[in-house]
């Protein structure tokens, strides 16, 4: 779900590969060409490969029939994907980030096909991510199958090309405490053999769906768009593969609320020879955002061919990669990357971003320096490693 179980560091290619691994799935999507070089980078969300035709779309019929576990206390997904304390939830609350999905009326509104009730319930939003819980009553997939929508459509402000990317999963039930998983309902969230055991389906007989979204228009922002979902058929999920159950379409109208408060700072450091200088960032409880210079430049390396033969490779450089956060406390927030982008925002290469949506939730008060990686750590006997200060680079905020 973070990047705790990461190997290898992302490798410098414009092509770069999947690393899977169970319940941290770490997604590295290609290097997008038409603005520069910029690498959406998504954590935990698997992508299955659609093998589902598609399928006409049902009668919507409006509903606000609700499980009441949900309507009571909010996401329990969302929760658990930003590791919310009380004095965090509090804070995501009051700032406005936080908000329940409601009508004019004040009440929350699902659509029915099919007999299953999708109904939106809560969203949290800042001016470059947006995260929407959508609760589903009357599926429930066979026992010990991972619950799947064949197809996500996502339209902001009536424009289907928009600049976003977004993912969509199903809440499993499991939160991570920074030492591992627990279950949210207080059973063992690991088996014999150290698998998890996901729970899909909670005590009302409801599942949470979790979607989010990546703004690539960092100068509009999210914040007051209107959103048109579509969620399409569901099913279950084997191996990376769709396997469809029930045909349909769920459709919502909805207004994307949130806050674009950020505590803003200028920076002036360079991050060791690697030639990348910091100027600006921007830090909400959600999301880090960092600008700063790294002319592009090329690098040649050596692989070996399918034939055997070893041939120059070209590569694009990478300036270091965000790590996380220090806190004032002293405590290092690593591995806290959930989606993002970065690399060059415009066509000159010279300007460098990084935007990333962070869990667990901060209050951007009480951070005391970003984080960049200076080296990789030695992996552990369990194929993962523990950064220390001197795998960093510290930047102090003002």
């Amino acid at each position: 779900m973070r990047e705790k179980d990461i190997i290898e560091s992302l490798q410098r290619e414009i092509t770069i590969p999947d690393i899977v691994q169970s319940k941290a799935d770490q997604v590295f999507q290609k290097i997008q060409e038409d603005n520069g070089k910029t690498l959406t980078v998504r954590t935990r969300k698997r992508k299955g490969k659609m093998v589902w035709a598609a399928v006409a779309a049902a009668v919507l019929v409006l509903s606000t029939t609700v499980c009441a576990a949900v309507y009571k206390y909010g996401s329990k997904g969302l929760e658990a994907e930003f590791r919310m304390k009380p004095e965090q939830k509090q804070i995501l609350e009051e700032k406005g980030y936080m908000t329940p999905i409601l009508n004019e009326a004040g009440m929350r509104t699902g659509v029915t096909c099919q007999d299953i009730t999708i109904t939106p319930m809560q969203m949290i939003v800042d001016k470059r991510f947006a995260w929407l819980s959508f609760q589903v009553k009357g599926f429930v997939p066979e026992e010990g199958k991972e619950p799947g929508v064949y197809m996500q459509r996502i339209t902001v402000d009536g424009d289907e090309y928009a600049m976003i990317q977004s993912y969509g999963g199903f809440y499993d039930g499991l939160q991570y405490t920074g030492n591992g998983f627990v279950r949210d309902d207080g059973e063992q969230a690991y088996d014999a053999d150290g698998s998890l055991i996901p729970k899909y389906v909670d005590e009302e007989g409801c599942l949470e769906y979790i979607i989010e979204i990546v703004g690539t228009d960092y100068e509009k922002g999210l914040i007051g768009s209107s959103l048109h979902v579509e969620l399409e058929g569901l099913g279950t999920m084997d191996k990376a593969e769709y396997i469809p159950d029930v045909e349909g379409v769920w459709a919502f109208d909805l207004e994307l609320k949130g806050s674009d408060a950020v505590r803003k700072t200028t920076l002036s450091a360079t991050l060791g020879d690697s030639g990348a200088a910091l100027e600006y960032a921007e830090i909400s409880p959600i999301s880090v955002y960092v600008i700063g210079e790294f002319p592009l430049r090329k690098e040649k390396t050596e692989a070996e061919n399918g034939k055997g033969e070893t041939v120059l490779h070209e590569t694009f450089v990478h300036a270091p990669d965000f790590a996380g956060l220090k806190m004032k406390d002293g405590s290092l927030l690593t591995y806290i990357i959930n989606g993002g982008t970065v690399g060059y925002p415009d066509s000159e290469q010279e300007v460098y971003r990084w935007a990333f949506s962070i869990t667990p939730a901060v209050d951007p008060g009480e951070v005391e320096a970003l984080l960049f990686q200076k080296s990789v750590p030695e992996t552990n006997d369990r194929g993962s490693f523990e950064y220390k200060e001197e795998d960093l680079y510290i930047v102090p905020l003002e």
